[in-house]
């Protein structure tokens, strides 16, 4: 049995491009003990996340990853993974599509 669950370790999303977008994690300690953090990974340095170190028993935790998708289009797919000293390995994704915004042609006349 797991000791750290998550609601959801996929987090599908369409998403406009240019700016950063945030994903947000809720997990469960199921545990009698507090669980530790050993080790924290992103697929690449556009993806960052705040987890926290440890996960206290019997408690809810929710943290943010960050996405900026600047430079790319297309679909993407992104993850963190890390380790806990419990021995159980995770990896959270994220994935979806950057939708380019259309510009605004403002091609108007005005009469005089």
């Amino acid at each position: 049995m797991k000791d750290i669950v998550f609601e959801k370790e996929l987090i599908t999303q369409d998403i406009p491009a240019g700016k950063p977008h945030t994903y947000w994690f809720k997990g469960y300690n199921l545990s009698d003990k507090v669980i530790t953090r050993t080790t924290l990974e992103s697929s690449c340095s556009c993806t960052i996340s705040n987890i926290q170190k440890t996960f206290n028993p019997k408690e809810s935790f929710t943290f943010e990853m960050i996405f900026d998708p600047q430079g790319t289009s297309g679909f993407y797919a992104k993850s963190i993974k890390f380790d806990l000293d419990n021995g159980q390995k995770i990896k959270l994704r994220i994935n979806g599509k950057i939708i380019e915004q259309e510009k605004d042609n403002d091609n108007t006349n005005t009469n005089t």
